[in-house]
């Protein structure tokens, strides 16, 4: 999720009707602070809503709010029957009249969802295998549409493939897949071994991607646990990708122009970073995290691939 190109987050505050809270605001402001305080880089603006798993109270209506899906003025339970011997449950008393938002559901019918990109097509390459003598490609269809007969071009090698066959994971025939689908391509009489896991599938007019070790980017730092300074190293993940990275160079973010040593949890800067391989980019903001183990030290932003 942090290197994700999620636009939204909602944060449900589950429990809310439990007897050592009893739809306590104060409690609900203390942690609707303290996981702002984590998520503030990534999230700027999250919706957080105090809810009972058990009664449903604010999931699919809220008393004072109403609602688009069955919420009423007077508190109705929208078409559900609800068990009365569970605490907090009359549904003519709002356990939560200082909550003046809206239901999870009414949000959620109401979040203005970007358009997909039906036009610039690029399939992220999951597997290259061979089954029964013939060569597939695995991959993940992230903007545009794939059509049989069409030919796409293969990054970093500039190959040209031209599509026979594809299907779906259940092998499938389709005509059509869209953003999202994961398919199973078989191409016409090519030789599939500079195919590699990372490498992208694009339209013939689509230049947006290119192959280098070295690229800039705009860099959250999210917990370093000290200083991360110039020459570290740790591993870069991107998308599926996971190669070893270090920073070259770092720059203050307010201020493009000064170098600076370090940074530390809680800072945004600009880096230099060169990966021990060339991998693919896009410029077009494509995200990644820095990790050591399990642990992400940073979310970035691709800006300019050298």
């Amino acid at each position: 999720m942090k290197s994700s190109p999620i636009q939204k987050l909602i944060v449900l505050v589950n429990k809310m009707d439990d007897p050592s809270v009893n739809w306590n605001e104060n409690r609900f402001l203390e942690i609707k602070k303290k996981i702002t305080n984590y998520v503030k880089n990534l999230f700027p603006l999250p919706d957080f809503i105090p809810i009972s798993g058990i009664t449903g109270e604010n999931l699919n209506c809220n008393k004072e709010y109403g609602g688009s899906n069955g919420g009423s003025e007077n508190g109705g339970s929208n078409g559900k029957e609800l068990d009365n011997n569970l605490p907090n449950n009359n549904p003519n008393i709002n356990p939560s009249p200082w909550y003046k938002g809206p239901s999870f559901f009414d949000l959620l019918d109401n979040i203005q969802l970007k358009p997909k990109d039906l036009l610039n097509l690029d399939i992220t390459i999951l597997e290259n295998s061979k089954l029964t003598g013939s060569s597939y490609v695995y991959g993940l269809i992230n903007c545009g549409v794939l059509k049989k007969d069409i030919t796409l071009k293969h990054i970093p090698s500039e190959l040209l493939l031209n599509v026979n066959t594809i299907l779906d994971l259940d092998d499938n025939d389709q005509e059509e897949f869209y953003p999202g689908d994961s398919v199973k391509i078989k191409f016409k009489n090519c030789d599939l071994d500079e195919v590699e896991i990372g490498h992208r599938l694009v339209n013939l007019d689509n230049n947006s991607f290119k192959s280098s070790n070295l690229f800039t980017c705009g860099l959250n730092i999210l917990d370093s646990n000290g200083l991360i300074c110039v020459g570290f190293t740790c591993m870069l993940h991107l998308g599926i990708v996971k190669i070893q990275c270090k920073i070259k160079e770092l720059r203050k973010a307010s201020e493009p122009n000064k170098k600076i040593r370090f940074v530390r949890t809680g800072d945004k800067a600009l880096a230099l970073i060169e990966t021990e391989n060339k991998v693919v980019l896009s410029e077009k903001k494509e995200r990644f995290s820095i990790r050591i183990a399990d642990k992400t030290l940073a979310v970035g932003v691709v800006r300019n691939v050298r």
